[in-house]
């Protein structure tokens, strides 16, 4: 049995499988937390993700990724953490994973969103610095599937919020989320119109280099 357990709050949002059966799962944390076995004892199949210190402790939602061979052996572990050095405030949503393979390299795409500014640590000790423009902001990391490291990052956003929803990508690897927006909003120089209320949806398209192919929104295209 494996798990996803936090001090405070631990919670499972997202789960692959590939075809020789090993699994990857996203999820977020509060507190110092544990993914791996359920006894904690069983130190080789199990981590300790350890939350930023900013003076308040278990007050910052974190964001965690690990990857499990079928028997359920803990592989790695990466997973963001927060501390008053990368601002105060700092809230992550819906961490998305989707698995796919180039043929020769195996690959999980992670993909959510977060406020503020947050570091994105991966399995081999590498840090990612995710800097948001606006309210909330979403992310999206290229993760090396058999070590952990995170190959590419891209952030993206406007002023109001971009909140991702859903995740896929296809044989190439390309990604096409789905989420909202709560205000005009802008993906990598492409404009997404708010038509009003309190929430519209968007969809885009970004390829292998996290560059976005396209994006739309209720009010219409805006490129192709």
């Amino acid at each position: 049995t494996n798990i996803l357990y936090g001090s405070l709050f631990g919670q499972v949002d997202d789960i692959e499988v590939n075809g020789l059966g090993q699994y990857f799962v996203s999820g977020r944390y509060r507190g110092t937390s544990i993914i791996g076995s359920t006894d904690i004892n069983d130190l080789a199949n199990t981590a300790v993700l350890v939350e930023g210190s900013n003076g308040n402790a278990g007050d910052r939602v974190d964001a965690a990724v690990a990857f499990f061979e079928g028997d359920g052996t803990l592989k790695w572990s990466l997973y963001t953490q927060n501390s008053e050095q990368f601002i105060s405030d700092v809230t992550i949503y819906n961490p998305l994973i989707s698995y796919y393979s180039t043929g020769c390299q195996d690959f999980i795409l992670l993909a959510g969103s977060f406020q503020s500014s947050i570091p994105l640590l991966d399995a081999l000790g590498g840090s990612t610095i995710l800097s948001g423009a606006g309210f909330e902001d979403l992310y999206l990391a290229t993760i090396n599937a058999a070590t952990g490291e995170i190959v590419d990052s891209e952030v993206d956003g406007a002023a109001n919020r971009e909140i991702i929803l859903c995740l896929e990508t296809d044989q190439s690897g390309n990604a096409y989320l789905g989420g909202i927006i709560n205000g005009n909003s802008e993906l990598n120089g492409i404009s997404l119109s708010f038509a009003g209320g309190a929430s519209d949806g968007f969809i885009a398209k970004y390829d292998t280099n996290l560059d976005v192919s396209w994006a739309r929104s209720p009010r219409g295209p805006t490129k192709m």
